[in-house]
């Protein structure tokens, strides 16, 4: 769940419960209010018609509409009433001790002013007060029909509550589209920092300057360019320590392979057998660290630049050249090399570097290819690429490690590979120049057991 999505349900559960709790409130009060006005009512009326019986004038209690109000008068300790409203007579009402209370109470049409409910009862509101006259105790209940207004709090709480479910939706609403103002500066953040790779750390995240803005998000973008800052440096010296060191040993060993090679010259013609052999093992691992020297030296070039040239370069004579140079190779070893590649390959940018990448992957094609096997090189043309395939049986890489190919120094085979002299930098050299002319570079394994390289290149 998104941080967003989380902001806007926390605003809109904690508006909903605000609205609740005002609602309960007012609806307590709105009650609350109502029952002490009736009870006032009643109240009043019960002391008036109390008041009138006493003074024999009974008669006089019919202006308080007998037919709204029900009462009944008894005398302390009888069971008899001494008094009837024309709604006590036609009604008959449980009484309490209790001072106030709501009773249900079945009506059928009896009580004109009693809204009725479907089964025919109405709620009434019942209050009993004692009176005393001439020494004598007089208890007096009376009671008015509420079922009205019950019906009218139904229908306010279901306002109320469609009030709120309405409120949920316009607070959801409001504060999703608040949060995700909020969280702009944020989500630009995450997007210019996905850019932001080993090949772009010249990259920095975009903040606000104007009007002395300095928010938390400002705060953030500065600290997190200062950290690419300090990345960019790091890689800078790292890459210039490399660059720097393998110069440094370019030139000794090329003098050591050289003096290898006299001193097995010699050797060789003074007919010390022994001593030739180990002098020719000096002289093959001299080669391979002057390899790898060279290689290092190429790879830390190709980091270094972030574009190349903007020449025409024909993929179809390119790589037929190639083949036909590594045939020499893949002859004495009887692997036949298979060539289809569609005339007019053209691309932009640079031939020396793009000779140097197909060199590297025809060269471990024949080179990891069983004797007698066989390598094929396709070549098609899309509407707006170029699609270059390198198959080779023998060695299957596992499917773990198709990507991890491509990684400075990785080896699938560490004996196989280092006994071929390869240092685990081919790969990753034709990755970076295929980067270079923006183009990708997969390596997967088909359904018979063979090893396929392909590259797409944007055509001319």
């Amino acid at each position: 769940m998104s941080i967003r999505l989380k902001i806007s349900i926390l605003i809109a559960l904690a508006g909903f419960l605000s609205g609740f709790i005002f609602s309960a409130w007012m609806m307590h009060e709105v009650i609350h209010e109502y029952t002490e006005s009736v009870d006032h009512d009643l109240k009043m009326f019960s002391e008036e018609a109390g008041r009138s019986f006493f003074e024999g004038r009974p008669d006089e209690i019919s202006k308080y509409d007998s037919n709204k109000y029900w009462m009944e008068i008894y005398e302390s300790g009888k069971d008899s009433p001494v008094f009837r409203t024309e709604l006590a007579k036609r009604l008959t009402i449980a009484k309490r001790s209790a001072g106030r209370w709501n009773e249900s109470v079945k009506v059928d049409g009896k009580a004109p002013y009693a809204r009725q409910s479907r089964d025919g009862t109405s709620f009434f509101h019942m209050r009993m007060k004692e009176l005393s006259h001439n020494g004598i105790t007089y208890i007096v209940y009376a009671g008015a029909p509420v079922e009205y207004m019950r019906g009218e709090l139904i229908e306010l709480t279901a306002g109320l509550a469609g009030g709120l479910v309405l409120a949920l939706l316009l607070y959801f609403g409001g504060s999703y589209f608040l949060a995700g103002v909020i969280l702009k500066p944020v989500r630009e953040i995450n997007d210019s920092t996905k850019n932001i790779t080993e090949k772009h750390l010249h990259m920095r995240l975009p903040f606000r300057e104007k009007g002395g803005e300095n928010d938390e998000f400002n705060e953030l973008a500065k600290t997190l360019n200062g950290l690419f800052d300090r990345l960019e440096n790091a890689f800078k010296r790292q890459k210039r320590l490399i660059a720097d060191v393998s110069h440094e040993l370019k030139t000794p060993l090329s003098v050591m392979r050289l003096a290898a090679e006299g001193l097995h010259c010699k050797l060789n013609a003074a007919g010390t057998g022994s001593a030739d052999e180990d002098v020719r093992r000096l002289s093959n691992q001299v080669m391979r660290m002057d390899r790898l020297v060279k290689d290092i030296l190429n790879l830390s070039a190709l980091e270094m630049i972030n574009s190349v040239g903007n020449a025409s370069v024909d993929l179809t004579e390119t790589i037929s050249e190639l083949v036909e140079d590594y045939r020499i190779i893949a002859d004495s070893r009887e692997i036949s090399i298979e060539c289809a590649l569609d005339g007019g390959l053209f691309v932009r940018g640079d031939s020396e570097k793009l000779t140097r990448a197909f060199s590297n992957i025809l060269d471990n094609a024949v080179k990891y290819s069983d004797d007698g096997g066989l390598v094929q090189v396709l070549g098609r043309r899309g509407d707006s690429f170029i699609d270059i395939e390198v198959t080779n049986g023998g060695c299957v890489i596992p499917a773990q490690d198709t990507e991890k190919v491509f990684e400075e120094f990785f080896r699938v085979e560490q004996s196989r590979s280092s006994g071929y002299g390869g240092a685990g930098l081919g790969l990753a050299i034709v990755k970076r120049i295929v980067e270079l002319h923006g183009g990708t570079v997969t390596l997967e394994n088909s359904d018979e057991k063979k090893t396929v390289v392909k590259i797409i290149l944007p055509s001319v």
